[in-house]
């Protein structure tokens, strides 16, 4: 919110008017908050979202979501505001580093398993071309999870229903990077380790064969994110389950019944989300 506020200020002393527009060039929280600065700013001004990272690419530079963080919780202040336009060029996805690069595939991965069946069989088969950056594999997929992602929001622009699937891993995701205050597990870190959770409540639920833990597991490790890290304590994890934004008069979860079947599930017992926590390693 300090950021936000700041921009805005220097944007008018700049003398930007309702004519201008903003251009944000860089990862998912540029995107974000150039999003929101221009939704907010003289009631709303035209803005170009070119994400620079493979996260931002695949995931968060579409579909009109702005949003700045609480200590609360993430993007608990934002909008619902498109962009005029988005330019995904994958030559600077060669310049990013390897953990942030493996971030991004962690949003890849969660579109093969929710949404794109073909998507995580072709990654499952040889994730090579995808790991070594090859820029004749990098422009279809980025295209091909955009589409993916397109589809879901045109449908459901304010989340309310088919958009939600899209928040596959974020539950617990979302509650890792607010404990550690956003300054630990990238984005992507935190998801590959909320799908994990997500794939064993499914499995725990009888909501999903067995298979879908370990089927998830290998394609996250394939692709160098771990699947297994260290948790915080319970109950620090269920009291940020109650501030996520989608909490909903209990806590919301995407599951998966098999990959490719995503379902929205509210009211999910405490005790098995502790039972599934405890099983993850985590304390108290």
């Amino acid at each position: 919110m300090d950021a936000a506020a700041r921009l805005s200020r220097e944007l008018v002393r700049a003398g930007l008017d309702r004519g201008s527009a903003i251009l944000a060039l860089g990862g998912g929280v540029i995107g974000d908050l150039a999003g929101f600065v221009a939704a907010t700013l003289f009631r709303g001004i035209a803005f170009v979202n070119v994400p620079t990272t493979l996260l931002a690419q695949v995931d968060s530079s579409v579909g009109g979501k702005t949003g700045v963080n609480l200590p609360e919780g993430k993007n608990l202040v934002g909008t619902f505001y498109q962009p005029a336009l988005v330019l995904c060029d994958p030559a600077p996805l060669a310049t990013l580093s390897d953990r942030d690069y493996r971030s991004g595939l962690a949003e890849v991965a969660k579109y093969g398993l929710t949404l794109d069946v073909e998507l995580l069989e072709g990654l499952e088969r040889d994730p090579s071309a995808v790991l070594t950056r090859d820029p004749a594999v990098l422009e279809p997929l980025v295209a091909r999870c955009v589409a993916a992602k397109a589809r879901t929001v045109s449908a459901d622009e304010t989340d309310t229903g088919q958009r939600l699937i899209l928040n596959y891993g974020h539950t617990l995701g979302h509650a890792l990077e607010r404990l550690e205050a956003f300054e630990g597990r990238t984005h992507g870190e935190a998801i590959a380790i909320g799908m994990v959770f997500a794939a064993r409540l499914a499995e725990a639920r009888g909501l999903a064969a067995a298979g879908l833990v370990s089927r998830t597991v290998r394609l996250l490790t394939s692709l160098g994110l771990e699947a297994d890290a260290e948790l915080p304590p319970v109950r620090d994890v269920l009291s940020a389950f109650r501030m996520d934004k989608k909490y909903h008069g209990g806590v919301r979860f995407v599951l998966l019944e098999d990959v490719g079947r995503p379902v929205v599930v509210d009211g999910v017992p405490e005790g098995q989300m502790r039972a599934v926590l405890h099983e993850m390693g985590a304390t108290g």
